[in-house]
């Protein structure tokens, strides 16, 4: 019982050396890590320093800068722009010149008016100039085709006929084409073949009645309103199936005038008048 007694005294001492102990050496470890050399942030000696005194300066500079730089770019907008008016204007000088180098070229009168108006004895006119004349590409120079222009396509005999060719290219633009188709052959049999493009719609039929439905319309014959028969002997289907049926077939339809014995004086075809009117007999 006494030793309990002289124990009990010493217990409480005992905690509080302990918390005291364990106080100090949460503050050394607290100092030690505020106060370590691993803990500080210096700036190089190197590094600018700015103050905010400084700061209308550097305002004011950018604000120059910004300035200048729009500056220069007016510039170099008015320097492109004068370098486009100069690449157009050196590219109409070689034109010019290319021009005038064929001009004084030797050659015949003759070769020479052939190139003024590319072959056509007169200056083309109207839509005629317009569908034979080269047309510039889009995109400039082609390496595919290797020029900046493009030729449509047109029979070399066009330039011979060029009345009745000017006279096939007299139409209003966007209208409907005139009916002059048997004219146009002519000029194509004359060699006149591809004919110029023109800018006019086709003739439509008068009437186009709705085609009748399948399988019906595989074995029935069309109306008549269906085909433009202008250009044509026959004017209806009717007439195009009995002359088929008849006696010597197509030959005794206009054709039969192109065999005709009657220039030859004797008992043989007579080929005078071409074999080209049997293509154009309906």
């Amino acid at each position: 019982m006494r030793a309990a007694a002289a124990e009990a005294p010493s217990t409480p001492i005992r905690h509080r050396l302990q918390i005291l102990l364990l106080v100090a050496s949460t503050n050394l470890i607290s100092v030690y890590f505020f106060s370590g050399a691993s803990m500080r942030v210096s700036m190089p000696s190197h590094a600018p320093r700015f103050h905010l005194s400084h700061s209308d300066v550097l305002l004011r500079e950018l604000n120059s800068t910004h300035a200048e730089l729009s500056a220069a770019e007016s510039l170099l907008s008015s320097l492109t722009s004068q370098c486009s008016d100069s690449s157009s204007l050196l590219q109409k000088l070689l034109s010019e010149l290319g021009r005038v180098h064929r001009d004084k070229s030797p050659a015949s009168s003759s070769a020479a008016a052939d190139d003024r108006y590319d072959g056509w004895p007169e200056e083309p006119r109207g839509e005629l100039k317009l569908a034979v004349g080269p047309h510039k590409l889009p995109l400039g120079f082609t390496p595919n085709i290797g020029a900046d222009e493009l030729f449509p396509p047109l029979g070399f005999a066009c330039r011979i006929y060029q009345e009745e060719v000017q006279q096939y290219m007299t139409y209003e633009v966007g209208a409907e084409c005139p009916g002059d188709a048997v004219f146009a052959q002519k000029l194509m049999l004359k060699g006149c073949e591809p004919l110029p493009r023109r800018r006019c719609r086709p003739k439509p039929p008068a009437g186009f009645p709705e085609p009748a439905p399948l399988p019906d319309s595989l074995w029935r014959i069309p109306a008549d309103a269906t085909v433009v028969w202008d250009a044509y002997t026959c004017k209806n289907y009717s007439c195009l199936v009995n002359r088929g049926r008849s006696k010597g077939g197509p030959l005794t339809a206009r054709t039969a005038l192109t065999w005709s014995t009657a220039g030859s004086g004797g008992g043989g075809w007579s080929t005078t008048a071409g074999s080209a009117s049997a293509s154009t007999a309906c």
